[in-house]
């Protein structure tokens, strides 16, 4: 029996499903965004190219992107709960050191020192929100403070 291991890889709610078809012996549908972790768990080789990035929506108005040392939201104050089915004009919102503040207490956007990385999690953000099918979005960046 194999002894108990912990792993630190990031992983999504996405990856669920492919992980309970992967299990019962099912192949998961390509379309599917999510991957089995079966193989995070028992292949060293699997957890040297895993991707470190997950990426979620909350609602209708709040989206993010979370890597092992950052998790990024950008929101739409105008989009009201279940008024619609995505949003096209998100602003910044949040952004978290997740090794500096594991509990995500401390909001550093807008902080210039941070504007790098924000710019960075936003354009991966906007990637992904294109690739995931949705008309094409803007994120407004927030003004940044010294």
């Amino acid at each position: 029996m194999q002894e108990p291991t912990t792993i630190n890889e990031v992983v999504s709610l996405l990856d669920l499903t492919p992980t309970l078809l992967d299990g019962a012996g099912i192949k998961p549908v390509e379309s599917m965004r999510g991957k089995p972790l079966k193989a995070l768990a028992q292949d060293q080789k699997t957890r040297k190219t895993w991707t470190s990035t997950a990426y979620f929506q909350i609602s209708q108005s709040i989206c993010g992107i979370r890597t092992s040392d950052w998790c990024y939201c950008a929101f739409d104050p105008t989009v009201q709960r279940g008024e619609a089915e995505y949003s096209t004009h998100y602003q910044d919102f949040a952004l978290y050191s997740i090794a500096g503040d594991p509990a995500e207490t401390l909001n550093l956007i807008g902080r210039a020192e941070y504007k790098e990385i924000t710019n960075h999690l936003r354009a991966e953000l906007l990637k992904y929100l294109i690739a995931a099918g949705e008309p094409e979005p803007t994120i407004t960046p927030i003004h940044y403070y010294a």
